[in-house]
């Protein structure tokens, strides 16, 4: 009985936690491989996912004792990780209550030393952290056994691993590029609400919004958000809760803003933040020069104002056929031209600052090119 609640319960836990990732090479291969120490565990950087967990599966019989999964996550620039070792502990109820969820979290730089470390009384979901270790925004998963539903928390820590900001039951949580500033999503009174937290004047303000919609991006200094709606298109709101602009003809598609926040892509166009005037459109030389059937981009961390687009082909839009990348004024620097299978809902791109590029893909699985510049 005990086994089938357990893996009952690992089954609700999957669609949170569970995470495959698969590394694909264009080009060059990756460089030596660099790999940080965290306690007792050697992990290659580069195969943590940029804005996901790495799940190590490869654990001892005695490891495996009690623990769900170990999860690894980096900061952007790879200079602090932290180590989530999720597991369940027998309690005092029964049935479904009998099982405690808790999770060991720890933080280390780049050499390995151990910052922190904190137990937390439910699992860990994901983490985003700062590369100067200043904050590390935890989402925390808790599994309600009467709706047989997954509740996020929203837990902030500073560079000694102490409380600064907790939420309860959240949605999507997005900082801006130094984690101080973040962007997320409440349900409140049945409405669903966009919330900021600035931690450099400890502000906060929160702004009613649709109920279909979600967090397409912030900008890297966090001045800017955007929503996107499935059927009320894209809000644009500033660090104030002012709405700047808003179209209800953009729907679908991801949504990417630059550092500054001036600039926001919605697919292959590039819009003027500042007013949604559309400044260009990718799609006509992209689509006629590679014969693809849809595009997506985003903004290039790291990487000023340069944009990387993808473009898929095929009924399905399954197919990989062309990588580019633009300059802020649509002048093209490099186009990388291939067929590999593939489809995704959200791209993320990083310049890691020695002329190369890793491009993640994501749906169920995630993917991660490395290429050339």
């Amino acid at each position: 009985m005990r086994i089938f609640m357990t893996n009952l319960m690992r089954f609700f836990k999957m669609k949170v936690i569970i995470q495959l990732f698969i590394v694909f090479c264009f080009s060059i291969t990756d460089s030596l491989a660099q790999v940080v120490k965290l306690g007792n565990l050697d992990v290659n950087v580069n195969e943590i996912p940029l804005n996901r967990p790495l799940h190590i599966k490869d654990l001892s019989a005695s490891e495996k004792d009690g623990i769900e999964n170990i999860a690894v996550f980096k900061s952007d620039n790879k200079k602090y990780f932290t180590k989530a070792i999720n597991s369940y502990e027998a309690g005092e109820g029964v049935g479904y209550d009998n099982f405690d969820e808790k999770s060991l979290l720890e933080l280390y730089d780049i050499e390995g030393n151990l910052v922190w470390k904190k137990e937390l009384d439910k699992f860990v979901s994901y983490c985003k952290i700062s590369d100067d270790g200043k904050f590390c925004h935890v989402i925390l998963s808790e599994t309600d056994h009467m709706e047989m539903d997954v509740i996020q928390f929203l837990l902030s820590l500073d560079e000694s691993g102490n409380k600064i900001h907790y939420e309860e039951r959240v949605g999507q949580v997005y900082p801006n590029a130094d984690k101080s500033i973040i962007y997320y999503l409440k349900i409140i009174d049945n409405n669903r609400y966009l919330t900021c937290k600035d931690f450099n004047t400890n502000g906060s303000w929160k702004q009613q919004v649709c109920d279909n919609c979600s967090i397409g991006a912030v900008s890297g200094r966090g001045n800017n958000v955007s929503i996107c709606s499935s059927t009320s298109g894209i809000y644009s709101f500033n660090r104030n809760c002012e709405l700047i602009w808003r179209d209800t003809s953009l729907i679908g598609g991801q949504a990417s803003l630059s550092p500054e926040g001036d600039y926001l892509l919605k697919g292959f166009d590039l819009y003027n933040n500042n007013n949604g005037e559309l400044l260009f459109s990718l799609k006509e030389s992209i689509f006629n020069a590679n014969r693809v059937d849809y595009i997506d981009g985003c903004f290039v961390k790291n990487g000023g104002n340069k944009i990387v687009v993808v473009g898929w082909c095929g009924s399905r839009q399954n197919r990989i056929k062309t990588i580019s990348i633009f300059e802020i004024n649509g002048t093209l620097i490099r186009n990388l031209s291939f067929d590999e299978k593939f489809k995704a809902f959200f791209i993320d791109c990083v310049d890691n600052g020695n002329s190369t590029f890793d491009l993640y893909l994501y749906n169920k699985f995630i993917k991660r090119i490395h290429y050339k510049e």
